[in-house]
């Protein structure tokens, strides 16, 4: 549910990196300069998208590299454009025209996920020709990458401390590394070492095996916590069953808020099929790794539903013989679903994403009470639910149905989402605030954003 799809549109532009003593002292000086604000701001970074000149501006806050004036001023040189094509279509051009050349994909740098290739002009500065292709969140990982003296092509890029990011010593690197498809590099072109940790993908992103551990965990946990209070609600208050649902509802809101910053920083804490196909109809996950999280979130409810019912000292698995599947109930899976999916992505889509893990624990705590379905909102935990004949359960045929409202309702979202937060055409200019695709790498993405 972390995810982040602020989508925008970039034309080319030359790229000026600048080492910087002070970074807010120079954003000051840099936003009256070009009378534009900074259009990402981190610990020790920031950039400027600026139209006229058409410039990407960045600012890395190195006081040891610089000096008094010009001295040591330069960081990196670079072009940005706005696909991988465009990256790709240049490395062959560079190689072509006998430039030794240095090839990343899915790399992380500059608080960015980007495509890139490097070259060096003849006294050693680096340019670099890229592709944003996402936002990092800040604290994931070590982003914010440093010139240093190197010998070759692109050595200027250093992971942080301690990590070697030079150039690989062989031609290229082909085949399948972790969980990437790594295609042939153009002829010319040698590949730098994809990220040294072994289980983060290239870009900073953990292994796939990861986060579908991580979802299938995540997914596991909310079962249990939804069936478990449900359960417990029962036992708790007999006969009473509006104090049932605030007991169920209550338990649910706060659980869901805890589970979401436990695996968020992980696998994006989807849980939920529904959110997976909107994040990757964004671009923000791919096709491919939303068709494994689907799996790994019905298998991890079911094990939830599994849980609570031994955690009650029931049968593992008790079928459900609540019936759900009326009008009503339908129309208020569409409305859940498709609320769901408008919080989440506006939240990310207006620079608030940090709030989504309590925000969406408050909307599902609500729904619980201005919905008559009790607000499932999530074809996952819907089928876990089969398994447990209790408070929360739904029998089996009621299910297709809850499932079909459901992505109805994901749907509905979808289209707000896109009503509410539009891309604009304006090159370089943010709706509101200088965010981007969660993970634009996906040929679905549409636009791409200033990193």
């Amino acid at each position: 549910m972390l995810v982040d799809v602020y989508e925008v549109i970039v034309m080319a532009r030359v790229q000026l990196a600048l080492n910087v003593s002070d970074v807010d002292a120079a954003v000051e000086f840099y936003s009256k300069l070009f009378g534009v604000a900074p259009a990402k701001r981190r610990a020790g970074y920031a950039n400027f998208a600026v139209d006229v000149p058409p410039l990407k501006l960045v600012l890395i806050e190195n006081p040891d590299a610089r000096g008094v004036g010009v001295t040591g001023a330069l960081n990196h040189l670079g072009v940005e454009v706005e696909s991988t094509g465009e990256v790709t279509a240049a490395t062959t051009r560079l190689a072509g025209a006998g430039l030794e050349t240095a090839v990343e994909e899915n790399t992380a740098c500059c608080y960015a996920v980007q495509d890139k290739v490097w070259v060096d002009d003849p006294d050693g500065a680096p340019w670099e020709v890229y592709t944003v292709l996402s936002d990092v969140v800040d604290g994931s990982m070590p982003t914010l990458r440093m010139v240093e003296p190197g010998s070759g092509p692109g050595s200027a890029c250093a992971c942080g401390p301690g990590v070697d990011c030079s150039p690989a010593a062989d031609t290229t690197t082909t085949g399948d590394t972790g969980d990437v498809a790594i295609e042939p590099a153009p002829a010319g072109a040698r590949r730098r070492p994809l990220n040294p940790v072994a289980d983060i993908e290239p870009g900073g992103r953990p292994a796939l095996a990861r986060r579908l551990a991580a979802e299938a965990v995540g997914s596991m946990l909310p079962t249990a916590l939804v069936v478990g209070s449900g359960i417990a609600a029962v036992q708790l208050s007999p006969d009473q069953v509006g104090l049932q649902l605030v007991e169920n509802a209550a338990a649910t809101a706060a659980g869901l808020f805890a589970i979401i910053l436990m695996v968020g920083p992980v696998s994006g804490a989807h849980f939920n099929p529904v959110v997976s196909l909107v994040d990757a109809a964004f671009g923000g996950l791919s096709w491919r790794d939303a068709a494994a999280y689907l799996p790994a979130q019905v298998v991890g409810c079911v094990a939830g539903a599994v849980l609570a019912n031994l955690m009650f000292d029931r049968s593992a698995v008790s079928i459900a013989t609540h019936h759900r599947a009326s009008g009503a109930h339908l129309l208020a899976e569409v409305v859940a679903t498709a609320g769901l999916i408008l919080l989440i992505f506006a939240l990310v889509r207006s620079d608030r994403a940090e709030r989504a893990p309590a925000a969406v624990g408050a909307y599902i705590g609500a729904a619980y009470w201005f919905t008559s379905s009790t607000s499932f909102a999530n074809p996952a935990i819907t089928v876990g639910r089969m398994f447990s004949d209790s408070f929360a359960g739904i029998a089996p045929a009621s299910a297709p149905a809850f499932i079909a409202a459901q992505a109805l309702g994901g749907a509905v979202g979808y289209g707000l989402v896109r009503l509410f937060y539009p891309p604009t055409a304006a090159p370089g200019r943010f709706l509101s605030d200088p965010r981007r695709p969660a993970d634009a790498a996906h040929p679905s993405r549409e636009k791409i954003t200033p990193r």
